[in-house]
C-alpha cells in the first residue's frame, strides 16, 4: 500500500497516489437535493474504493455514523481497512463483496491506475465515446497530462489512444457477490439513512437486488447512473416505484461522452 496526501490535507492509504485526489473531487457533490448526514445515521456504501466518502460521511472520524462499505476488489479493500483504522471509524463494517442482484460470484476487471473504473463491464478502449470521454477528463488529471488537450486534433487522438491502452491494462479479479437486500437481512437492519452507489454500470443490478420490503427501510439514495438502453429512465422509474418523493439527476457536463449521471432520491 502507498500513502498520499489529499488536497485537504488528510492522509489515507491508497493504491495509486496520482488518482486519489480526483477521487476526493469527486466526494463533494453526492452531498446535494437532500442528501446530508447527521450523528448516528447508518448508510452503505456500495463501491467504496478506498473509502474517500465513508471518511467524508464520518467527518474523518470526528461523527459517529454506522457504515456498511463495500468494496470487492482485493487491492482496495485492503487501503479500505486501513484507512479505517487510521482514522479509528470504530462504527464501519468493511466488506470484500460486490452487490448484485443475488449472491454468486462476479469477475471483476482491475485497473490498477484508474482503479475508480474497476468495473464488471469492462472498458473498450479503442471505442470512441472512451476516447472522447477522456479527452474531457482530461483537465482533472495530473498536471504532466494535461499537455495532451492542447495538441491538434489528430496527434491528440493518437496520444488518448495510447495513453488508454496504459490507464485500462487491466486485470481479471473473481469476486464474491451479494444483493443489498442479502446485506440487509444479515447485518439486520431495520432502517438506512442512505445508500450511495457507485459501481461502473452495475447500478441497476444492485438497485433490482433490493425487496419490495427493504425498499420501505431505504430513506435517501444517491447512485451515479450510466446512461445506457435507457438506464436512466429504469433507475428513475424504479426509484418512484419504491416510494421516493424527490427524485433529481445532475451530469457533469466533462462527462457527458461517458453519458454519466448522478441521481439524488428522497423519501
Amino acid at each position: 500500500m502507498l500513502q498520499t496526501m489529499l488536497p485537504n490535507e488528510q492522509r489515507v492509504y491508497c493504491v495509486n497516489p496520482l488518482e486519489a485526489p480526483i477521487i476526493f473531487g469527486q466526494i463533494a457533490p453526492y452531498f446535494k437535493h437532500g442528501i446530508e448526514i447527521e450523528e448516528g445515521d447508518t448508510i452503505v456504501d456500495v463501491g467504496a474504493n478506498i473509502g474517500l466518502f465513508t471518511l467524508t460521511a464520518c467527518n474523518w472520524g470526528k461523527r459517529a455514523v454506522n457504515i456498511l462499505a463495500f468494496e470487492p476488489i482485493p487491492d482496495l479493500f485492503k487501503c479500505l481497512t486501513a484507512n479505517a483504522k487510521k482514522y479509528k471509524l470504530d462504527s464501519l463494517v468493511t466488506l470484500p463483496y460486490a452487490l448484485s442482484r443475488e449472491r454468486g460470484a462476479i469477475e471483476f476487471t482491475h485497473y490498477p491506475l484508474l482503479t475508480s473504473m474497476s468495473t464488471a463491464y469492462p472498458y473498450d478502449s479503442n471505442a470512441a465515446s472512451v476516447r472522447l470521454g477522456f479527452r474531457d477528463i482530461l483537465p482533472q488529471f495530473p498536471p504532466f497530462l494535461r499537455w495532451i488537450q492542447r495538441l491538434p486534433p489528430k496527434p491528440q487522438e493518437i496520444a488518448l489512444r495510447i495513453l488508454l491502452k496504459v490507464l485500462l491494462h487491466g486485470r481479471r479479479v473473481s469476486c464474491q457477490a451479494m444483493s443489498l437486500s442479502d446485506a440487509i437481512r444479515d447485518h439486520e437492519l431495520t432502517r438506512i439513512d442512505l445508500v450511495k452507489i457507485d459501481a461502473e454500470m452495475a447500478e441497476l443490478d444492485i438497485l433490482q437486488g433490493v425487496t419490495a420490503d427493504d425498499w420501505e427501510k431505504i430513506k435517501k439514495i444517491v447512485v451515479e447512473v450510466h446512461d445506457v438502453e435507457g438506464r436512466l429512465n429504469k433507475v428513475r422509474s424504479l426509484l418512484q416505484a419504491a416510494g421516493f418523493r424527490r427524485i433529481d439527476d445532475e451530469q457533469d457536463p466533462h462527462m457527458r461522452e461517458f453519458r454519466v449521471h448522478t441521481v439524488y432520491a428522497t423519501k
